[in-house]
């Protein structure tokens, strides 16, 4: 109590979600997703937002994947943010064509229907 009389209420309660739904809503990476994402950045040079749109992923789990990867030394990184704006637009539609065109074969290896990528 207080010199005027007052006295403190209790803290009231608020709502906190159960945490265990939210953490079995995660979908786990596959091994062939995690390669085919790497092949495609190393070898085509796809970008973190065309690969995460592709796949259906955020792009902070492509980051953390290319990132990974480049920290041991096996992934060339690649700056695009020297690139005009004009430059970059134009090469992200085409990657976008060209990677829709082929998501079905490289769906088809992630869920392994080929032993080799396409």
């Amino acid at each position: 109590m207080s010199l005027l009389g007052y006295v403190r209420p209790k803290a009231i309660k608020t709502f906190k979600p159960n945490t265990q739904i939210i953490q079995t809503m995660r979908i786990p990476v596959l091994q062939r997703e995690r390669a085919t994402i790497l092949y495609l950045r190393r070898h085509f040079g796809y970008s973190t937002n065309v690969l995460a749109e592709a796949f259906g992923r955020s792009r902070s789990l492509i980051h953390r994947i290319l990132k990974f990867n480049k920290l041991l030394g096996t992934l060339p990184w690649r700056d695009y943010r020297q690139l005009p704006d004009r430059v970059k637009k134009i090469g992200n539609a085409r990657q976008q064509r060209q990677l829709a065109f082929f998501m079905e074969k490289w769906q088809a290896f992630i869920l392994g229907e080929g032993e080799k990528p396409p």
